[in-house]
């Protein structure tokens, strides 16, 4: 997997994906999940200070998401990519057949 920014008016991200697992991403929460930690990594560069798309709405909302999380910002030296896509879509384990935990 390779998640790569675009940005063009509106910021946005990129996913390819290997053909062999391509065919499970609509419906594979961890490749989602993935794809997600992967945009909050270029945030950084994406939204950085001074740059076209700091102010972007786009923006606005996941420095709200974010800081309404109680999560470092991107601008900070403590952020966490993870830690960041899970403030902006929870993950919520959920009990399977078997008995076990499946996200």
């Amino acid at each position: 997997m390779e998640v790569s920014p675009v940005t063009g008016t509106d910021p946005y991200f990129s996913v390819t994906l290997a053909t062999d697992i391509f065919r499970d991403a609509t419906h594979d929460r961890s490749l989602q999940v993935a794809a997600l930690i992967g945009a909050c990594g270029h945030f950084p560069t994406v939204f950085k200070e001074g740059g076209p798309h700091f102010d972007h709405p786009i923006a606005e909302e996941l420095r709200h998401r974010l800081t309404g999380a109680s999560v470092p910002l991107w601008t900070d030296d403590a952020y966490d990519p993870a830690l960041a896509a899970t403030a902006i879509e929870p993950f919520r384990p959920r009990p399977t057949a078997q008995g076990g935990n499946h996200g």
